[in-house]
């Protein structure tokens, strides 16, 4: 079967105080084989040059910059580019983080052929320097709410999802936001199916949120209790499972 319609993708890209990394992000979506795509950036209140780099980027008409006057905070960000995406699809990008250049057409042709409504694929880990630390690539080939509670295996910026479904989910202002925004989604019958293949580079940042895996623990134990309203003892299950299949993917 050749695919040959192309429907718009909604790319959202959060920034705040972004200047070191987000030319790269942005380049790695200009430089998509798949070319029906608007990028929605957020500036987050940034106070360094990140405001300008975006505004020379909007020369595209593809790019659209948004300026928050204040700062709301990642999940925040996403959702108010959520708001005003036109897309079929929406794809997520965050300003420290790139893509393969056939990320978006392998994975949308990969949606029109089956009729899936939500994708992830490997990924690639690399450090400050671009240089590859590890693969990402032992995930299960599909996910239901039931599986996706036992490990978080949908790298953020691999998921690709109908715009429909997201603009009445949207993700909670929590740590592990996009966790609980894939539980949430997948609770309501949705499965998550896997694109093999490597598609885009995860950036691991000596400050990034989720480089302390204690209190990345304690985030995913509040998800269960406090967002997916769990009792202690499948909390503890889950999470004694998620640790587990943790490991495994990050060897």
């Amino acid at each position: 079967m050749v695919v040959t319609e192309q429907p718009l993708v909604s790319i959202i890209m959060p920034a705040h105080n972004s200047e070191r990394y987000i030319k790269q992000a942005i380049e790695s979506v200009k430089k998509q084989i798949y070319s029906n795509w608007e990028l929605l950036i957020v500036d987050d209140c940034s106070t360094d040059e990140t405001p300008a780099i975006i505004s020379e980027y909007s020369m595209d008409p593809r790019i659209k910059p948004i300026y928050l006057q204040e700062n709301i905070g990642i999940a925040g960000a996403r959702n108010k580019a959520i708001e005003q995406s036109k897309g079929k699809y929406i794809a997520f990008l965050d300003s420290d983080d790139t893509w393969m250049n056939n990320k978006l057409d392998y994975q949308v042709k990969y949606m029109i052929r089956t009729g899936c409504v939500f994708t992830y694929t490997y990924y690639r880990v690399i450090n400050e320097n671009n240089q590859v630390v590890r693969l990402i690539n032992h995930v299960p080939q599909e996910l239901t709410y039931s599986d996706l509670l036992k490990s978080n295996s949908i790298g953020l910026l691999t998921a690709v999802i109908e715009s429909e479904i997201l603009k009445t989910t949207r993700m909670p202002n929590i740590p592990h936001e996009d966790y609980a925004a894939w539980l949430n989604i997948l609770h309501k019958g949705y499965t998550a199916k896997l694109v093999t293949s490597i598609l885009a580079n995860y950036r691991i940042q000596s400050n990034s949120r989720s480089s302390n895996k204690i209190k990345s623990m304690f985030w995913t134990w509040r998800i269960y209790r406090k967002n997916q309203h769990k009792n202690i003892l499948l909390s503890v299950y889950y999470l004694t499972c998620y640790i587990f299949w943790g490991v495994r993917k990050h060897t």
